[in-house]
């Protein structure tokens, strides 16, 4: 008979797990994930669309809980400099007022939306690898979570800009572009270094980027401009009126 080796649950684990459920609405998983993230993006990609995903948090509902955090982060900031300078911290005109609260509503069915454009892309350019979509839209999740934890640092770290530590904040500011390419570069190498050679994964990085973020940009004026002519073609009625 072979013995198997169990792990005593202790009272510290029971303790440290309650903090995280009760305190943070966060489990091992979570962090985890966050850490093969960070350490081991596309490489943790690969395992996740291998099947090995049992000590993974699902990426996507992360990626929710994360977009929920930032609109935290973003309220608590445009309080702070209400309450610092006693003036609202973003007028927006009238005229795109209402693009901004489509933006504000309908933010995470938006964010989400980005991918999948990151997900045709690199499928079409990465081929060889023999992935079919649904497995470039789980590593495209994966580049989009390491996306989304960049701007969380950055939102986070945006609340130290009315204290002492603000220096903090102005120097993140001046990297974060830089991290976050350095990620997108880094996910592609890992995933894919096996398949291509370096220059090509480069090359192929550097498309993947700029098609991604003409795509989008593309995305967001379409959205601005229906919005706008559906703004206009409203008041042109009720002049008619």
């Amino acid at each position: 008979m072979v013995k198997k080796s169990i792990r005593i649950v202790s009272l510290p684990d029971i303790s440290f797990s309650m903090i995280l459920y009760m305190g943070f609405g966060i489990d091992k998983g979570i962090l985890f994930t966050l850490k093969q993230v960070f350490r081991r993006p596309g490489r943790a990609a690969m395992d996740y669309i291998a099947g090995k995903r049992v000590n993974y948090y699902n990426v996507f509902y992360l990626i929710l809980l994360l977009i929920g955090f930032n609109v935290i982060l973003k309220y608590s900031d445009n309080y702070l400099y209400e309450w610092m300078y006693h003036e609202p911290k973003v007028l927006v005109p009238a005229e795109v007022q209402n693009i901004t609260d489509f933006f504000n509503n309908n933010k995470k069915i938006i964010l989400l939306s980005f991918i999948p454009i990151f997900a045709l892309n690199s499928y079409l350019l990465f081929r060889k690898v023999g992935l079919n979509f649904a497995e470039h839209i789980i590593l495209s999740g994966m580049a989009y979570l390491l996306i989304v934890c960049i701007f969380t640092m950055d939102n986070l770290l945006a609340l130290l800009q009315y204290t002492i530590f603000s220096f903090v904040y102005s120097f993140y500011n001046k990297i974060a572009l830089f991290i976050l390419l350095f990620y997108m570069f880094y996910t592609f190498f890992q995933a894919f270094g096996d398949y291509y050679s370096r220059s090509s994964i480069i090359l192929r990085t550097s498309i993947f980027l700029i098609l991604v973020s003409f795509q989008i940009l593309l995305l967001i004026i379409g959205i601005a401009m229906y919005l706008t002519a559906g703004t206009a073609t409203i008041k042109s009625f009720q002049v008619h009126l």
